[in-house]
């Protein structure tokens, strides 16, 4: 008896320990601060920006078209069109000489559950455009279209995004505050992604001489999302006039990050089969 009573204290002590030198995984989409309020003056309301969500590929040979034609439009609509990049799928597999893989699980998510077919591809704003799937393949011109029928539109919700970035620690903090200007029947989540730009690493290319460009520079990377890949409900409850959500979350960088090259972007979004993105604004890390 005392030898099975032995055995069973030895047993308690080993798990004991073993719980002690292996903590719990924390949970970085869980937000640090998730609160509301009505505001009763309501805000000026923000300008509609567009999002657009480019599907891409270090093997995909058409892709830095797609991007150049991307990055044409953000130069036209200064500050309206917004875009990231998110490599996905077959032609995301890195070459034999990359440094890099930019596939991460996020992005394969999003790319499975909009449908990406082809590459490059681009979503605006998440919308059905002229009868085709979510995300469009060529001709870019239905791109350019989608991007100009979105900015005409108004948005019901302002988002405010800053960051507190802690260098030491290389540890990063980010707040929204969405307050919305009118009654919302829609259920809408919130998503945040975390890019990076002047990426330097290998890109196939059909323009290119031997079809490889070396040294190509990769910008508006999804590196990482601090929510969810579908995101995080806005609110429990109904939408009303005034509501104001403050969402706060954390997320520690990888050291191979360029701090200065990042910027955040948090986006407003439907959920359901209509997955139109309202509003999203953009601001650089500790802004």
């Amino acid at each position: 008896m005392k030898k099975i009573f032995g055995f069973i204290v030895l047993g308690l002590i080993f798990l004991i320990g073993a719980c002690d030198e292996v903590p719990p995984a924390i949970d970085f989409t869980i937000p640090l601060t998730d609160t509301s309020y009505v505001e009763s003056t309501l805000p000026t309301k923000q300008q509609k920006n567009v999002l657009i969500e480019e599907f891409s590929g270090v093997t995909c040979v058409n892709c830095p078209s797609g991007n150049a034609f991307v990055e044409e439009l953000v130069d036209r609509y200064d500050g309206r069109v917004i875009t990231a990049t998110l490599h996905a799928g077959s032609f995301a597999t890195p070459l034999n000489i990359s440094n890099e893989d930019f596939e991460i699980a996020e992005t394969a998510q999003i790319d499975a559950t909009l449908g990406v077919v082809g590459y490059p591809a681009a979503a605006v704003d998440r919308i059905q455009f002229s009868g085709d799937g979510i995300p469009m393949n060529s001709p870019y011109s239905n791109w350019e279209a989608a991007t100009e029928e979105q900015l005409k539109k108004s948005t019901p919700v302002n988002i405010e995004l800053t960051s507190e970035y802690d260098a030491k620690e290389n540890y990063l903090k980010v707040r929204t505050k969405m307050t919305y200007t009118e009654d919302i029947q829609d259920n809408h989540n919130l998503s945040i992604y975390l890019l990076e730009s002047k990426i330097i690493d290998p890109q196939l290319s059909v323009d290119a001489p031997g079809g490889l460009i070396k040294d190509y520079e990769h910008n508006h990377v999804v590196r990482d999302m601090l929510t969810s890949s579908s995101g995080v409900p806005v609110h429990s409850s109904s939408i009303v006039e005034g509501l104001t959500i403050i969402k706060e979350y954390e997320i520690n960088l990888s050291v191979n990050w360029n701090v200065d090259n990042c910027e955040l972007v948090a986006f407003v979004h439907k959920t359901g089969t209509d997955k139109e993105i309202i509003q999203s604004v953009k601001n650089k890390i500790g802004g």
